[in-house]
């Protein structure tokens, strides 16, 4: 979670029950999809992404998953291991200030902090660093109020309560 000084603001969620949006249940099952770029859906969370970056994802998946079966599959360890990294950024350190700030790879290549996000929603194939909010379309299967938290490529789904209570602890925590 990082090196945390204090929390400054906090909301309890339900707990997950499936796709249920009358309670705010946005819980999908997990999936990955291709349409116009790459969709992992995990819960109520969706990651976009391109093919490159999806090759590069599931090889860093791969590997990570292949060194820990190594060490025993320990469930927790005392102290932080990387197991993967993205290709051509291995042996990086990422708490140095030069290596984290270094914009290319092995290959010369972008190095993936450094990239810009997918986003074709609305016609173009690149966006801006932005955190939007869209309220979506009312359906038979999710009511009014049901929003996409986006920020870069992560999107969030969520219903109108909570995004009330979400917006008040944003604002209570900028104000402590």
């Amino acid at each position: 979670m990082g090196f945390i000084e204090k929390i400054t603001g906090k909301v309890e969620l339900p707990e997950p029950n499936g796709w249920e949006p009358e309670k705010d249940q946005f819980n999908l099952p997990f999936a990955i999809e291709l349409k116009e770029n790459w969709h992992i859906h995990w819960a109520d969370i969706r990651i976009e992404m391109t093919s490159e970056d999806f090759e590069g994802f599931a090889e860093s998946i791969i590997s990570a998953y292949e060194s820990w079966k190594k060490d025993g599959k320990p469930p927790v360890l005392p102290e932080m291991k990387r197991y993967g990294e993205y290709p051509d950024e291995e042996d990086f350190d990422h708490f140095q200030f030069n290596d984290r700030n270094n914009p290319k790879n092995k290959s010369g290549k972008p190095r993936f902090h450094f990239k810009k996000f997918p986003r074709t929603e609305h016609g173009k194939l690149f966006f801006e660093p932005a955190f939007q909010i869209e309220l979506q379309k009312s359906r038979s299967d999710a009511p009014d109020g049901w929003y996409h938290l986006h920020y870069k490529n992560f999107r969030i789904e969520i219903g109108r309560k909570q995004l009330k209570e979400m917006a008040k602890v944003f604002q209570d925590s900028l104000e402590k």
